[in-house]
């Protein structure tokens, strides 16, 4: 089974509730967001918890300690985990399917007490430096903290990834149809995707890449009626396509230290 896994640092954006076996049925707590990390310590698989809010963490050995994984719910995102010492339930709610099946069989690999593959497990716990809140946020600051291989929440509306030395725009960002806010600035990107038309955006933040030029938007594509605000200070254009500006709801537009070393504030009517 661990010839299917990508090798990635394990980590979940979910909601996660820690009960007692005792009180589990009537407990009235409700599971809070939070940053699951699969880390090694001594030699063991711990599993830290990191609440996005108050980022205060909590970390439970899952080496030889795991009693039972209830599985009947993973695809609607939900798992437990039922420890041995000390005997508590791991709910873990509204996580990513990828992400979580993922968990799955790493945690089954540890049950049986087979040997996890390298790089799987990390040398610190998940901080606030990566923080989902409610599955409308996602903010990276750390490369190794990027989901290189595991899935984006198909609600996010906000996503900022600056800083990262990322090569290549992610594919997977065009199936966010919900994402109305994306940082990608202080990267190495180099071109920008065409399907980036079929995005709602209103903010889109590409200042300190490489980028050469601008992709051809369609007319009667979703970003022209959405898009408001565009940086793109700070890169490598040598010129815009005359389709550029039926981007007919911008109000924003920062094309500074690049070609035209000016900075542009549309006020476009409607009518």
């Amino acid at each position: 089974m661990s010839d299917t896994l990508q090798l990635a640092v394990m980590r979940i954006c979910s909601k996660v509730l820690v009960s007692d076996l005792e009180t589990c049925h009537r407990s009235k707590c409700k599971p809070k967001q939070s940053v699951l990390s699969l880390c090694d310590e001594n030699g063991d698989a711990i599993i830290f918890i990191t609440e996005s809010s108050s980022n205060t963490c909590r970390k439970f050995k899952i080496s030889a300690n795991i009693e039972r994984l209830f599985t009947n719910h993973v695809k609607e995102g939900n798992l437990t985990i039922r420890l041995k010492i000390p005997p508590k339930f791991i709910m873990i709610h509204q996580a990513e399917l990828s992400d979580l099946m993922k968990l799955v069989k790493i945690l089954n690999l540890i049950k049986s007490g087979n040997k996890i593959p390298i790089g799987i497990l990390s040398n610190r716990p998940a901080t606030n430096e990566i923080r989902k809140v409610g599955h409308r946020r996602l903010v990276i600051t750390r490369r190794e903290d990027y989901p290189f291989s595991q899935g984006f929440s198909i609600s996010l509306h906000e996503v900022v990834a600056a800083g990262l030395r990322l090569r290549q725009f992610d594919t997977r960002l065009l199936k966010l149809y919900g994402l109305r806010f994306l940082d990608l600035s202080d990267n190495l990107l180099e071109k920008i995707p065409q399907e980036v038309q079929n995005l709602n955006m209103a903010h889109l933040c590409l200042c300190k890449n490489h980028i050469t030029r601008w992709p051809s938007i369609s007319e009667s594509s979703p970003l022209t009626k959405t898009l408001e605000l565009i940086d793109l200070s700070s890169n490598n254009l040598t010129w815009l396509p005359d389709d550029f500006w039926v981007l007919k709801n911008l109000r924003n537009v920062n094309l500074s230290i690049g070609l035209f070393y000016l900075k542009l504030y549309l006020c476009v009517s409607l009518t």
